[in-house]
């Protein structure tokens, strides 16, 4: 809550120079034209933040058809899920979204298709690594994370395959994010709000089946969530080509099996030492090693494999590191 109040404190300088803090002060046509920003904000909004709603859905179903702890092991579980989201999917379409925008607007579809697909990819190298180890290590992250007072081994036992799930649903609700920009880009809002609207009912029903018809714990849940994720981001990317854009950038399906590979090598390692180490380092020790391990090993299989994603981050990082 404290961290919320402070990034909006954050904005409240800009707004004041730019005259949108106040109603009396500033340029009348620069409120309007934030008034219209609001507005056409609402079906952006609602189409990008299908996963939260979602999440939300799960909660409430979770207070009334799970069992006392459900609902909070649930929260943990989603917690831990959405630190890579944060991190890579939310970032990476906050800093391409103004020139999407641009892009559509002027009617470049082939830049608008280039700039997304190269961002989809920079995503995919990063986050589906992440929701490999993420799986892999759910078990000992959780334990190293929660595992005191009362929150028990059984705990852990429980937690654990929810998080593994919620992590099937990662790449889609991210990809999601930035496919949902290429609609508000070149001005359709609709659409966006139909296909979440679609997800949203799958997943209401797919928890009723898995909770109720299955007698599936939290993991229900998850499972739900992933599934309606994946057909979430497939309706979109069906969609782009309704809505005339060219067809995808030349190798992708070579590039994202590449990725995978690397990222299952990644994640074999991973196990590997954690396990292996568990017994010499103790809990904490063996997942620190488990995620340098593999966090090596992925760039290190990315290289052999010829990635050309990472080579392409690389560089981009370094120019800015380089005085």
């Amino acid at each position: 809550l404290t961290a919320g109040f402070l990034q909006l404190a954050l904005q409240l300088p800009s707004l004041k120079s730019s005259g949108l803090l106040l109603a009396s002060a500033g340029a009348p046509e620069a409120r309007v034209r934030a008034k219209r920003v609001l507005k056409d904000a609402l079906p952006l909004a609602v189409g990008a933040a299908v996963y939260q709603i979602n999440v939300l859905i799960d909660g409430w179903m979770a207070e009334g058809l799970l069992s006392d702890g459900g609902p909070t092991l649930y929260y943990y579980a989603n917690r831990l899920q959405q630190l890579p989201m944060a991190l890579i999917s939310i970032s990476a379409t906050t800093a391409a979204f103004p020139v999407l925008l641009a892009l559509g607007q002027s009617g470049d579809l082939r830049g608008l298709r280039d700039l997304h697909d190269k961002t989809q990819r920079g995503v995919v190298y990063l986050l589906l690594p992440a929701a490999v180890g993420l799986y892999i290590l759910a078990g000992p992250e959780i334990s190293a994370l929660l595992e005191r007072g009362e929150f028990g081994p059984e705990g852990v036992t429980r937690a654990t395959p929810a998080l593994q799930y919620l992590t099937l649903g990662l790449l889609p609700a991210g990809a999601a994010l930035l496919a949902t920009r290429v609609y508000i880009s070149v001005g359709d809002k609709r659409t966006p709000v139909v296909f979440s609207i679609a997800s949203l009912g799958l997943n209401t029903v797919l928890n009723v089946f898995f909770l109720t018809t299955l007698k599936m714990d939290i993991e229900g849940l998850a499972l739900g969530t992933a599934i309606s994720s994946w057909l979430h981001l497939g309706l979109l990317l069906w969609g782009h080509r309704r809505l005339g854009l060219p067809k995808a950038l030349e190798g992708t399906p070579s590039l994202l099996g590449r990725i995978l590979l690397a990222s299952l090598a990644m994640g074999a390692v991973a196990y590997f030492v954690e396990a292996n180490l568990r017994g010499l380092w103790g809990q904490i020790g063996s997942l620190c090693a488990a995620i340098c391990a593999g966090a090596t090993a992925y760039f290190l299989f990315a290289g052999i494999l010829r990635i050309q994603t990472q080579k392409v981050l690389l560089d981009r990082i370094l120019k800015r590191i380089r005085p």
